[in-house]
């Protein structure tokens, strides 16, 4: 999920960075920040609130390939993390071929008409 929303992400921040100049993208850069500093100091202060809250699931609870991932990631941890790399590198850059083939689409759609 997080490695999806990442890639949605960076393809809607490259279109704004686009049509946002330079001190607008510096003063969200800094709301960002502040944002995550509020988060992080949230988290430090009232962690024990927030621990009290987190359930466990066990494992009879996780389908096939969820044990799979679990048991990959404690077992062998240095090829797990290289396939997480190598799989958001490849769904990123899937991402910007499909994006690039909808808008020359759009593009020779346009054109046409």
């Amino acid at each position: 999920m997080l490695v999806v929303g990442s890639i949605i992400g960076v393809q809607i921040g490259q279109k704004l960075g686009e049509k946002i100049n330079s001190s607008g993208l510096r003063a969200l850069l800094a709301i960002l920040l502040l944002v995550v500093g509020i988060a992080i100091a949230y988290e430090t202060f009232f962690a024990e609130q927030s621990l009290a809250e987190i359930s466990t699931v066990s494992n009879s609870d996780l389908n096939f390939f969820s044990k799979f991932i679990q048991q990959f990631s404690e077992e062998m941890p240095f090829f797990y993390g290289l396939f997480s790399i190598l799989f958001a590198i490849f769904l990123g850059v899937s991402a910007a071929f499909i994006r690039r083939f909808f808008s020359n689409f759009k593009k020779k759609m346009l054109i046409k008409s």
